[in-house]
């Protein structure tokens, strides 16, 4: 029954590629021939003891791939799934957009800046009219450009330096964290206050900076006071 398949589906190939042959001599002729393992090698094996497929096949019969429908089946069928929420792209990197080019890696990140004043902490961060407050800075100043930082409580008060020299509440020095004792005014309103830490040059100009939108600010940092009575 196999062997009868086999000629009558070589009988189809030979008769299309015959038909094909005498008119268009560079006509290609595609077929997709189904069936499994067995049945397949047994069509290419009488191909090849009628001379087809060789190099001296007047039709150049070729043959590219071979596929096997019921294994593949049976495979897919035994094959375990994707747990819930995984990517449908394999070998796609975990966290990778959906659509995003194999490879393709993420943004990197910025450079950090040549000078900034980070992470501004009061502590307490409520205190007591009267009382001191520890004020500290995170510095970035890769040039060197800061000469001096100052804090006040606000406007008419008189400002305090900070210091990154282990002295002045200072808890270690040349950490890059500058540090002041700030004292809070007895006359000062109950409830939250701003406070601003600022940069002088060794000429004691504001040192000033560019912000993301291209404006040119003062070189400062604000942190929040909370005055209780």
């Amino acid at each position: 029954m196999k062997m009868m398949r086999a000629r009558w589906m070589i009988g189809c190939i030979l008769a299309m590629a015959a038909l094909a042959g005498p008119v268009y001599a560079d006509v290609e002729v595609s077929l997709t021939i189904t069936g499994n393992t067995e049945e397949i090698l047994a069509i290419l094996q009488q191909l090849k003891n009628m001379g087809y497929g060789g190099t001296e096949d007047p039709l150049k019969l070729r043959v590219h791939s071979m596929h096997n429908v019921q294994e593949e089946s049976m495979a897919m069928e035994g094959a375990p799934a994707a747990p819930e929420g995984a990517s449908a792209i394999e070998g796609q990197p975990e966290g990778a957009a959906e659509g995003q080019p194999e490879g393709q890696q993420e943004a990197p990140p910025e450079p950090k800046p040549v000078i900034a004043l980070n992470n501004p902490v009061a502590a307490p961060a409520s205190v007591i009219a009267g009382q001191n407050a520890l004020v500290t800075v995170e510095v970035i100043d890769l040039k060197n450009t800061i000469d001096t930082l100052s804090v006040s409580f606000g406007a008419g008060k008189i400002p305090v330096d900070l210091h990154d020299n282990g002295t002045n509440g200072d808890t270690a020095p040349g950490d890059g964290i500058w540090s002041a004792v700030l004292p809070i005014p007895l006359d000062a309103a109950q409830g939250p206050h701003e406070i601003t830490i600022s940069a002088f040059d060794a000429n004691g100009a504001p040192i000033m900076t560019l912000t993301k939108d291209q404006r040119v600010v003062p070189l400062n940092a604000k942190v929040q006071i909370t005055v209780i009575k």
